[in-house]
């Protein structure tokens, strides 16, 4: 969240009604396009003079939300088997939802890296149209690991915070990739 605040305060740029076509298009590929047009909106200009540096900057803050998420989900991992030993009665599927998580979640940290990396060499030794699917494919493997992830989740029938904390967290960090991935595919087809 942290460079998502530094991106939306350090572009005070005023948008055309152009610029907000060119967000609407962007957005209207995820699932809450209304919340995604109304972050971004504001910054439209620059989004589409610097498209490239701006699809950079969506993967990087991807890969930060997704870290900050994993460093939660560790921790509370850790509490969740220290109460389990302490009281058996909690659903042993909790426990089972952050191990499997953690693993799951490490692979989106690796197809998250992989994209950032991607990204920060973009043009450079291989042609842009060539590197953007490179991104795709790692950005839709996070995707679909944060999916199983919260299927996880979703397999525990408590209603326990942790739970819903931690199903919360995800779905954010699912959000970010969506809106990441849709500004890929798009940047990909202004290229053709």
């Amino acid at each position: 969240m942290f460079w998502l605040v530094i991106l939306l305060f350090l572009l005070p740029v005023i948008a055309s009604d152009n610029s907000n076509d060119f967000i609407r298009k962007l957005c209207k590929n995820v699932d809450d396009s209304k919340y995604c047009y109304t972050l971004y909106s504001p910054y439209a200009n620059f989004i589409r003079k610097h498209t490239a540096k701006f699809v950079e900057i969506g993967v990087s803050v991807t890969l930060t939300e997704a870290q900050d998420t994993l460093t939660h989900m560790k921790n509370m991992s850790l509490q969740m088997k220290n109460s389990r030993q302490a009281d058996p009665k909690i659903d042993h599927r909790i426990t089972h939802a952050f191990k499997a998580c953690v693993r799951k979640f490490d692979d989106v940290l690796d197809n998250l890296k992989s994209s950032d990396k991607i990204m920060d060499n973009l043009g450079r030794g291989k042609t842009l149209k060539s590197q953007l699917p490179d991104v795709h494919v790692h950005m839709r493997a996070a995707l679909k690991s944060e999916e199983d992830c919260l299927d996880e989740f979703k397999q525990v029938k408590d209603t326990l915070p942790t739970k819903l904390d931690m199903s919360s967290r995800i779905l954010e960090v699912q959000n970010f990739t969506k809106y990441a991935l849709a500004f890929v595919d798009n940047y990909k087809k202004t290229l053709k």
